[in-house]
């Protein structure tokens, strides 16, 4: 005898369960959309009066500077990453970020090297989505090819 499940039961029973997201869901979980979306809710930068209305080589041409990129990607890091992934790096590369994490725990900051790969990766993102072809990966990439 074969059992009858009641799907809608088993749905609503599911919805807003941490392993069951509606598609939409999912989607908004995209670290390039959540940086973006974080930077939209960011304040502007205000100049001091004191000073004269000049650009700080800090501001991109969106008017976010270095530090709101920093926020950026510290708040991008809050979000554990689940997604395993696979990734070769040369022995010099390999020992470098061995090393960095190594001084950041003499300096009594935990870290891994997991973090700093996200910490780069989620800084190549939001440069890309803030400068397309002046951006660091766009510019690396055009000489890697040329």
């Amino acid at each position: 005898m074969t059992k009858v499940l009641d799907e809608e039961t088993m749905k609503s029973e599911l919805t807003g369960s941490a392993f069951f997201k509606a598609p939409d869901q999912a989607a908004s979980r995209n670290p390039a959309t959540k940086i973006a979306s974080n930077l939209a809710t960011m304040p502007a930068t205000q100049t001091p009066s004191n000073r004269d209305i000049m650009q700080s080589s800090s501001h991109d041409a969106t008017g976010t500077t270095e530090e709101d990129l920093v926020e950026l990607v510290r708040l991008a890091l809050k979000e554990l990453g689940r997604e395993a992934g696979t990734h070769r790096y040369t022995p010099e590369e390999k020992k470098a970020l061995e090393e960095l994490v190594f001084e950041y725990h003499r300096r009594g900051v935990e870290t891994s090297g997991n973090q700093i790969i996200r910490i780069g990766l989620n800084y190549l993102l939001e440069d890309y989505q803030r400068r397309k072809n002046d951006s660091i990966l766009a510019r690396v990439l055009e000489r890697l090819n040329a």
